[in-house]
């Protein structure tokens, strides 16, 4: 069985994405930090992609942390962002939203 990867992300609900994107890339056998960069980086359009490329992607595991948290502070600016509460976006990376 084939499963297809989340449609490609430009604007909109980026937990939601993230949370498709690692729950496919988990089910596929994707699991270093990595490899799952350079798969998000394909599946990212316009500022998102721009966000990507801005971060340095040379150092595995740190760079998917920092990968992670450059876009949620880019793109995630909901109330829970405003209220500095944690959630867990992958395996041992927690992010704390406080962007105001």
């Amino acid at each position: 069985m084939k499963i297809p990867w989340p449609t490609a992300f430009e604007v909109g609900d980026l937990r939601s994405f993230l949370r498709d994107f690692e729950a496919v890339a988990e089910l596929i056998g994707v699991k270093e930090q990595a490899a799952k960069a350079v798969v998000l980086g394909t599946l990212l359009r316009g500022r998102a992609k721009a966000v990507y490329d801005s971060v340095d992607k040379s150092n595995g595991t740190a760079s998917w942390k920092k990968l992670v948290e450059r876009l949620v502070s880019e793109f995630d600016r909901g109330d829970t962002a405003q209220k500095g509460e944690k959630e867990k976006v992958s395996d041992g990376i927690i992010l704390v939203l406080s962007l105001v």
